[in-house]
C-alpha cells in the first residue's frame, strides 16, 4: 500500500512539485522509481574534504588521512570505515596472507568477528528495516563491501607503483 502511493505520486506529483532522491545504490531502487527519475551523478569528494570531515567529527587528524585516501570520496563510507576499525581488519588480512606460516584462517576469523561486532553496533545506531537481524546482516553486508573496497583501492595503488599502503599503521579505531 505504502509504495503505491509512492509510485503515485511520483508519476503524478502535484503542481509545482519535484522529487529529488538522493542514493548511493541506486540498483536497489524498483525499476518502476528508476525509470521515473533523471539520473544525476555527483562526482566523488576530494580526499582532503573527506578528511577534514572526519577531523571535525572527532577523528585524529593522521587516522583522518588515511581513511579518506581509501574511501573513494565517501564521507559515510569513510565514517564506517574508521567507526568499525576496517583499515586494522585489512592489515591483519594482508599480512597474514604474506607471513610464512599459514595464518590466513585465523586472520579471517578474527576479521569477521570484528566485523560482526561493528556490524551489531551499526544496526543499533542506524537501523534500515527495523528488523533487528536484517539490520545486522544488512549492516554486515556493507562492512563487507567497504573491506572490499579498501583491498581495491590497495591492489590498484600497489599496480600503480605507490607503494605506501593506508592500511599499513592503522590502529583499530572501534
Amino acid at each position: 500500500e505504502g509504495i503505491g502511493r509512492y509510485l503515485k505520486a511520483l508519476e503524478e506529483p502535484p503542481a509545482g512539485t519535484v522529487f529529488v532522491l538522493a542514493t548511493t545504490r541506486p540498483e536497489r531502487l524498483p525499476d518502476t522509481v528508476l525509470s521515473r527519475c533523471r539520473r544525476v551523478r555527483f562526482p566523488p569528494l576530494a580526499d582532503a574534504d573527506v578528511a577534514n570531515r572526519l577531523v571535525a567529527a572527532g577523528a585524529a587528524p593522521d587516522e583522518a588521512r588515511l581513511v579518506a585516501k581509501v574511501a573513494g570520496g565517501s564521507v559515510s563510507r569513510a565514517r564506517r570505515i574508521a567507526e568499525a576499525g576496517i583499515l586494522a581488519v585489512v592489515n591483519d588480512l594482508a599480512d597474514a596472507a604474506r607471513a610464512k606460516e599459514p595464518r590466513a584462517a585465523k586472520a579471517a576469523e578474527g576479521a569477521l568477528s570484528a566485523l560482526d561486532r561493528a556490524a551489531t553496533d551499526l544496526a543499533a545506531r542506524e537501523p534500515t528495516s527495523g528488523e533487528a537481524g536484517a539490520d545486522r546482516r544488512e549492516a554486515l553486508r556493507t562492512l563487507i563491501a567497504d573491506v572490499l573496497h579498501v583491498l581495491a583501492t590497495e591492489a590498484r595503488d600497489a599496480a600503480a607503483g605507490r607503494t605506501a599502503r593506508a592500511c599499513a599503521n592503522a590502529t583499530s579505531a572501534a
